[in-house]
């Protein structure tokens, strides 16, 4: 079939044609792409690969994304000096064809290494990634007696930082290294010839004060690093994704890098219009010895953000072993006993394709389930390869909201008329069980002008003193069903918690108040600190309400096994949950964020995210909300936990802010703080 438009008088063939003609004809996309095979210095092993995997990144964005040459810009071997590359980064935030939300792209594929941390940079890990420019470790024309040094990612990151945050540019950053950051743990004359690793070992001192002029004007809390394994969730600049993590070797054979000729083949079958970030990372084959990395705060949007992605759609990865069937996750993501899944042989499908078979979980672990056939004399299916994937089509009964719905005509005919939503819901939404009041979660009412009010009644909240939803809707069953199923989500994730708490002993939680430093941004914007004592008390903040005051969140990691965190707030006024900190990347060899015997600083500092507020909505003598932390030895993606507030529309006022390791007991724990925030002058109500 083919399509005539007559503004463009063309004619296309299909409805991706049909968009680019509608487009102009070509992408908005700007890119860097740098590849480096020979350096100046005699002390750095050339490589082989490395431009041509730029070449390659550049034919598919020409070719495939229709990109303008002139909308790129290339640095290959002794273009990509270390000047030469800042200075690009730099142009791009001044680059006025760039408009708000246009995709950037910066592409790097060369040596990576790393380097203890500079005296007061205050690495997590002790430790500072970098890339290697051509002229590294040749003489400084500008410090005499010094080498030139590799570029930190500190200072990336302060680059991306003031791009996203320049005038009409935005956060559609996509960052993409193959190299190594590990140091690879060789030494140069240890290089194989068939498998050459994209790093070396750097072991010259760095000063304190490098590239100071770039990253000091960042606030700490943006300024995170862009390296695998030190970048952080909170990360809003940009998404990387990396070739490696930072314990492993990224590679290249055949004259082209492992990692970026899988990631081409498979946007090459997959696009980009479809597929998120973590979703790209989680398709691509087994490298040896390397685990692809997925971080940023955006790594869940699609590719360069084309469209937003599908939401409520929970697809678990399952596989086949001997006559059973494993899925690969647990209580640990929030699966529980006698939900159904359908079971389909890829990634790619329509929800109304026939499935190969349904199956309801039944050994609910940590971080695994075994499925069984709903009933008995069901037909086996054989998974391809082995391996499938479950899309959670109904959830148990242990996840259901607890509802009370009064004998009143009025609230009565609003719940006939929801009969039919509750009935037809979508797969994987919670089912709602009607229950005696003082065993409700939620209770609905009807308002003097015939509105329908949300009371409180779970005793978690209403002992401090908050009983009922801040908002209310018309009498509608249609605007009534999505704040029953957000209220399903928000109190499951509330109050699950594991049969055993084993690891919130081995953390501490500091809530503090975060100060002015002295120091600004380009912006003017305040660099913050934490000051004051821990303002937890019990397991509960109490506040006055103010909205001026910024505050900050440490977790203090008290034992040797690094962990996996997931920080969020539970708003009891509108039903959001917040993704304070989100853990980067779902694959086995993620990077924990918190590690051994560390802390992960939230709100400032190199741990990502900004500084929270809080305030009492018009009318308000009392808000309350929930932080809960999530605890894990094992990665998990709890990327489906953050919800917006279903009453959105009417809450326009709120600004929301594979080498083999140690192995650690499979196990995760939930740890729950309450928040209050008080009229200045009242008193806190104690929690029954």
């Amino acid at each position: 079939m083919s399509l005539y438009l007559p503004s463009k008088n063309v004619i296309v063939k299909n409805a991706e044609e049909a968009l680019w003609a509608l487009m102009g004809g070509h992408s908005s996309l700007h890119a860097l792409i740098i590849g480096i095979d020979h350096f100046a210095s005699p002390h750095i092993k050339d490589l082989h690969g490395a431009v041509h995997d730029a070449d390659a990144i550049v034919a598919y964005i020409e070719q495939e994304l229709r990109t303008p040459p002139a909308q790129i810009v290339n640095l290959r071997n002794e273009q990509a000096t270390r000047k030469r590359i800042i200075r690009e980064l730099c142009k791009l935030r001044s680059n006025h064809s760039i408009q708000r939300g246009d995709p950037i792209l910066i592409y790097f594929a060369a040596h990576g290494t790393s380097s203890l941390a500079p005296s007061g940079w205050n690495a997590g890990t002790g430790k500072i990634q970098l890339i290697v420019p051509y002229d590294c470790h040749m003489p400084d024309p500008d410090a005499s007696g010094k080498t030139i040094a590799p570029i930190p990612d500190r200072t990336l990151g302060a680059l991306l930082d003031k791009l996203a945050q320049a005038e009409g540019k935005g956060d559609n950053i996509t960052v993409i290294f193959d190299c190594c950051n590990s140091g690879s743990g060789t030494r140069i004359s240890d290089y194989e010839q068939t498998r050459m690793p994209r790093g070396f070992l750097y072991e010259d001192p760095l000063p304190g004060s490098l590239d100071y002029d770039i990253w000091s004007e960042v606030p700490p809390d943006r300024a995170v690093a862009v390296a695998a394994g030190f970048a952080q969730a909170g990360s809003r600049s940009h998404v990387l994704l990396a070739a490696c993590a930072s314990n492993e070797i990224a590679q290249e054979e055949k004259g082209r890098g492992v990692f970026t000729t899988a990631l081409l083949d498979v946007l090459k079958i997959l696009g980009t219009t479809k597929i998120t970030y973590r979703d790209l990372i989680a398709k691509l084959p087994d490298l040896p010895a390397q685990t692809p990395q997925c971080e940023g705060f955006n790594s869940s949007r699609v590719l360069f953000n084309a469209r937003a992605p599908n939401a409520g759609r929970a697809l678990y990865r399952v596989r086949q072993r001997g006559g059973g069937y494993i899925l690969e996750a647990g209580s640990a993501h929030g699966i529980t006993h006698d939900s159904l899944f359908d079971i389909y042989p890829t990634r790619e499908f329509r929800l109304d394709d026939e499935p190969l078979g349904r199956l309801k979980s039944m050994t609910v672990d940590p971080f695994r389930t075994e499925l069984a056939f709903i009933s008995e004399g069901a037909i086996h299916f054989a998974l391809p390869e082995y391996e499938g994937f479950a899309l959670l089509t109904q959830a148990g009964q242990e996840e259901a909201l607890r509802l009370h719905v009064p004998l009143k005509d009025g609230v009565q005919a609003v719940f006939e008329a929801l009969a039919h939503e509750l009935t037809n819901r979508q797969p994987g939404q919670r089912p709602i069980l009607l229950v005696d009041k003082d065993k409700a979660e939620l209770s609905v009412d009807l308002g003097s002008n015939g509105e329908i009010l949300f009371d409180l009644t779970d005793g978690l909240i209403t002992g401090y003193g908050l009983t009922r939803l801040y908002y209310s809707v018309p009498p509608d069953a249609s605007m009534l069903y999505p704040v029953l199923q957000a209220s399903a989500h928000f109190f499951w994730h509330l109050r699950r918690s594991p049969d055993k708490n084993l690891l919130r002993s081995k953390v501490d939680i500091l809530f503090q108040r975060l100060e002015a430093t002295g120091h600004l941004t380009d912006e003017l914007d305040d660099i913050y600190e934490p000051k004051g004592p821990n303002l937890i008390r019990d397991g509960v903040v109490d506040l006055e309400a103010d909205e001026q005051t910024k505050y900050g969140v440490t977790i203090i990691n008290k034992i040797g096994v690094p962990m996996f965190v997931s920080l969020f707030f539970f708003d009891c006024s509108d039903l959001s949950i917040t993704a304070y900190h989100l853990q980067p990347s779902s694959g086995p060899g993620s990077e924990p964020t918190l590690p051994a015997n560390r802390d992960l600083p939230i709100g400032y500092g190199d741990g990502g995210g900004v500084p929270h507020q809080y305030f009492l909505r018009q009318g308000q003598d009392v808000d309350v909300g929930f932080l809960k932390l999530f605890l894990s030895t094992r990665p998990v993606d709890l990327d489906n936990v953050p919800q917006k507030t279903p009453f959105e529309d009417m809450d326009k006022s709120r600004n929301q802010t594979r080498q083999k390791k140690r192995e650690t007991v499979p196990t995760w724990d939930a740890l729950t703080i309450a928040m209050v925030q008080r009229k200045p002058g009242s008193k806190l109500q104690e929690a029954e």
